[in-house]
């Protein structure tokens, strides 16, 4: 019991660790007051450029998926240790305590989350969501997207995963409601990776 409360405590601190809002802030912006609003890797990307926006996704990545690494070391995909480290890292992301439990839609932290638990799931998960961002270039499509077909998937092979990413999916989807209801609208923000990107190449 004791080993479950400090992997799900190591899971949501680093998971909280805020590095959407604190790269934004060594460039001079709070995140959330610029763009979407959102303390997440893709409205920095949308509102800073590449640069800033490609380190703050990658730390997403590896705040979640070192935790669940180190989980999964020590106990392995028996246990459900690895599974709860990672759902305290995506809620740590999604509600940090440093930010007044007001953080991003954890889409970055839950590819991270999947590659510490299996390497097929993680690239499952952004093999669904890169192509849909770049042919419709709305972000919050492949996210919802990527987390509800890994659910499916994952249920093939690793039942304990396919538990965790219909949770994930759930809380993901509920994340981007205000995108959902853009959508409906027809107002929804669009990103385009390749501009994006030529563009920070150019500076």
């Amino acid at each position: 019991m004791t080993s479950v409360i400090l992997f799900c405590i190591l899971g949501y601190v680093a998971g909280s660790i805020p590095f959407s809002y604190i790269i934004p802030t060594l460039f001079g912006k709070d995140i959330r007051k610029v763009g979407s609003g959102n303390v997440g890797g893709t409205n920095v990307l949308r509102t800073l450029g590449f640069l800033p926006g490609f380190i703050s996704i990658m730390l997403d990545i590896f705040k979640a998926f070192i935790p669940v690494f180190v989980a999964k070391i020590f106990y392995g995909n028996i246990s459900w240790i690895p599974y709860l480290t990672a759902f305290f890292a995506i809620i740590g992301h999604d509600y940090p305590i440093w930010l007044k439990f007001k953080g991003g839609k954890g889409v970055a932290s839950t590819a991270g989350v999947m590659f510490g638990l299996s390497g097929i799931s993680g690239l499952i998960f952004v093999m669904i969501w890169i192509p849909i961002t770049l042919v419709t270039k709305y972000v919050s499509v492949a996210s919802i997207s990527a987390l509800i077909l890994s659910s499916i998937f994952s249920f093939f092979y690793d039942f304990k995963l396919g538990i965790l990413m219909v949770i994930l999916a759930i809380i993901g989807t509920y994340k981007h409601k205000d995108n959902i209801i853009r959508l409906l609208n027809g107002n929804e923000n669009k990103t385009d990776i390749f501009k994006i990107f030529k563009k920070g190449i150019k500076k």
